[in-house]
């Protein structure tokens, strides 16, 4: 297992869970290791998620890829593609981005863009748990600007029965990411209308 030491000025974001580094010898790369014991768990849950999606052969567009664990200075820890914008740059997240494009933004542009990460999400029966505006980052390109969840899939309650749930019942997955889905349209809403 590869080792890598990781230093304050490499991180990237901090969750209530983990912490998010710059991985030290790729740029489009980021490694989450823990900030509190029950950290772990989420990176298992997240690694264990999407290691059964690449037995599925899916490729998710509008998911970062996982390649798997490594030992670091302060845990283990999961490496993940970084999320950057088609000229190189580091993406925002979706909180960052409503705030520096706000004038910019109408509340249907953001809807539009949190229906078709719906979309993708249910066509694949990715079981989304926690889409929130600190999960979601916001791509730039070409073509304009997609949304891509970097936190908050299968399952968010520690390791439990839930988690294989999602895996197994696609139904079961489609199920919690539409419930998840209403009550996020219903913040986006909420955002802009204290605008």
């Amino acid at each position: 297992m590869e080792y890598f030491y990781l230093e304050k000025e490499m991180l990237l974001a901090e969750g209530n869970k983990r912490f998010c580094f710059q991985h030290p010898n790729d740029f489009r790369k980021c490694i989450k290791v823990k900030k509190r014991r029950d950290g772990w768990e989420e990176n298992l849950i997240e690694w264990f998620y999407l290691r059964s999606l690449s037995f599925k052969k899916y490729e998710v567009p509008c998911l970062v890829k996982c390649y798997g664990w490594v030992s670091t200075n302060i845990g283990y820890g999961v490496v993940f593609d970084k999320v950057v914008d088609e000229d190189g740059s580091d993406s925002l997240t979706l909180k960052k981005f409503i705030k520096e494009e706000y004038e910019k933004l109408s509340c249907e542009t953001v809807l539009e863009m949190a229906e078709e990460l719906k979309k993708h999400c249910l066509g694949y029966s990715i079981a989304v748990t926690e889409p929130n505006e600190n999960n979601i980052m916001v791509r730039k390109e070409a073509s304009g600007c997609k949304f891509v969840l970097i936190d908050g899939i299968g399952g968010r309650e520690g390791v439990s029965i839930k988690n294989i749930l999602y895996i197994i019942f696609s139904f079961y997955a489609r199920r919690k990411t539409k419930k998840q889905f209403f009550r996020f349209e219903k913040k986006i809403k909420i955002w802009f209308d204290r605008g």
